[in-house]
């Protein structure tokens, strides 16, 4: 594989495991995603596909026009392959702000340890689903589960007590308000 090519992605969007395996000489992924549904998604992400996804990860406005003369192939190449990868849920494109130049809400992350021999999948899942919350990470460390809430300044204490509080499992929950970030879009 190309030092290059990024390992280990999976794709968002309702996935209950994911599975990704080498195909074709190496250049091309195969992404496997099983829904909650118990259906299975299967997308297949190949160099051109990367070339499309950096391109839009630097400008996410960039007409397929101008992608399909960057990286040599028809323009409707690029719109069907960013179809495809859309609509398998591998790729998602919309409007993020700076928070720094936010002054309504504030970005706040939370380390959350849950309660020994529970699902954290379940937990990461339930907790994602609460109104402010941007994302939910599993990790290792210190915590359990890894928070990014976009809130106003004066509802992280309602959030803490209200909705947090009402998933069972958790212990602890440690808040880290975000002061000034680089390079950060929420």
């Amino acid at each position: 594989m190309d030092a290059a090519e990024p390992r280990g992605i999976a794709p968002k969007g309702g996935c209950e495991t994911a599975s990704i395996r080498p195909v074709a000489k190496e250049l091309a992924l195969q992404y496997h995603c099983r829904r909650r549904t118990g259906t299975t998604m299967s997308v297949r992400v190949d160099k051109i596909d990367w070339e499309i996804i950096r391109i839009l990860e630097k400008n996410g406005r960039a007409p397929n026009k101008e992608i399909a003369e960057q990286i040599g192939v028809s323009e409707g190449t690029v719109r069907n392959r960013i179809k495809k990868l859309t609509d398998h849920q591998f790729l998602r494109i919309r409007g993020l702000t700076n928070p720094n130049d936010r002054t309504d809400e504030a970005l706040v992350y939370m380390g959350i340890k849950i309660a020994v021999n529970r699902n954290s999948m379940k937990i990461s899942e339930a907790v994602s689903k609460l109104s402010c919350v941007k994302s939910v990470a599993v990790v290792t460390g210190r915590y359990d589960l890894l928070v990014e809430v976009y809130v106003e300044p004066y509802n992280i204490i309602k959030f803490l007590s209200t909705e947090l509080a009402k998933i069972d499992s958790i212990v602890s929950v440690e808040s880290f308000i975000a002061l000034h970030c680089v390079n950060k879009f929420v």
